[in-house]
């Protein structure tokens, strides 16, 4: 049976083993038929997407488009798709049940735990050690096969990095542009730390006081501790009432309006793996100004942004100074279009969905002719 049919608190009170004996029957269950014929992907991604309109963010985001253009199987399925961040519950299981009824699996690794994330850094790691036994594994970034490489397990099979996706028919640009008085300053995405949100307004700050006329737009939940009574403090200690607009969750559908009302996309995660934020942002003729770390650097060349040097270290987050986004954020404003154009064509060119849609169908007649 799936674990995720069971209520919350009835599951956390079942025994680690009878989860996992539950979990492998599920999965046995799941593939219970012989593995279709090898001349089309049938595509199974362990049922972790929720239904048509639900909320989704992170790393499912990429698999509505595969599941739109391929199809998802629930049974009789030839290839098993994980995605490193969103794996199922038990993933070895998943993985060893495929192997053993001739599944292939396509394994997408995204980024990995470290010191300075998570004290459980050492067990988010050890999940993804099944992707060993993969067939074939697509790495987000550069950055994320190097991490995997030192965190996880080295992996020796077949392998590319294909960096995530974004819709370019979708995500435009303004038409007709946005007027650049007041400029406003967009921030999406899950915003971790405090930084991401504070560190922005900290700026806003001081570009007002140098007499230009800014807004803030925070979309997205904001996860830490307090965050909410944060913000609101920030914004009264830095008197920015009416200045800055927040909004919580949104639905992917609705992200092509929300960067629409941006100019500037500030985005300083700390060694951010694969950013799907930037991607919209860039697809959506916004300029980036973000942190030189991480996949982050690999997707925003320095005529599309501005990216801001950091240490590199697993054991502390860092970020740039306020004043280092804001003298970014005005640089890029003086030239606001060449940069807007930039990142526009950057992201038809090398981002788009259609061009990660056959990379992968590439990849899929590579998995199913090897046997």
């Amino acid at each position: 049976m799936n674990l995720n049919k069971i209520p919350k608190g009835i599951r956390s009170a079942l025994p680690y083993s009878l989860k996992r004996f539950l979990v492998r029957q599920y999965v046995r269950w799941n593939m219970r038929k012989s593995p279709g014929s090898l001349d089309a992907p049938r595509i199974s991604f362990a049922s972790i997407l929720p239904s048509q309109g639900s909320f989704i963010r992170g790393g499912k985001v990429k698999l509505t488009y595969l599941r739109k253009r391929f199809g998802e199987f629930a049974t009789g399925y030839n290839i098993l798709y994980l995605v490193s961040s969103t794996l199922p519950g038990f993933a070895d299981i998943w993985v060893d049940e495929a192997k053993r009824k001739g599944i292939k699996v396509v394994w997408n690794q995204n980024g990995v735990g470290y010191p300075a994330w998570t004290s459980d850094w050492k067990k988010v790691n050890d999940l993804m050690k099944p992707i060993t036994k993969a067939d074939y594994v697509i790495y987000q970034s550069d950055f994320c096969r190097k991490e995997c490489d030192e965190m996880v397990a080295k992996y020796n099979g077949p392998q590319t990095v294909l960096v995530n996706c974004v819709d370019t028919d979708k995500a435009t640009p303004a038409n007709p542009p946005l007027p650049l008085d007041p400029l406003n300053l967009l921030i999406t995405g899950t915003h971790m730390t405090p930084e991401k949100v504070l560190l922005p307004l900290d700026a806003m700050r001081i570009l007002l006081d140098r007499g230009m006329n800014v807004r803030a737009l925070v979309y997205g939940p904001s996860d830490w501790p307090n965050a909410d009574s944060d913000i609101e403090a920030k914004i009264a200690e830095l008197k920015l009432e009416g200045l800055v607009e927040v909004h919580g969750k949104y639905l992917h559908d609705d992200s092509s309006a929300i960067y629409k009302r941006g100019h500037i996309f500030l985005h300083l995660k700390y060694m951010d793996p694969s950013p799907n934020t930037v991607l919209s942002a860039m697809s959506s003729g916004l300029p980036v100004v973000g942190s030189k770390s991480g996949g982050t650097v690999e997707l925003v060349p320095p005529s599309a942004g501005i990216l801001l040097d950091v240490p590199i270290s697993h054991e502390a987050l860092h970020y740039p100074s306020p004043e280092e986004v804001a003298n970014a954020v005005e640089t890029i404003s003086k030239d606001w279009s060449a940069y807007s154009q930039s990142a526009r064509a950057q992201a038809v060119a090398e981002l788009s969905v259609a061009h990660w849609l056959k990379a992968h169908e590439e990849i899929f007649k590579s998995v199913l002719k090897h046997e």
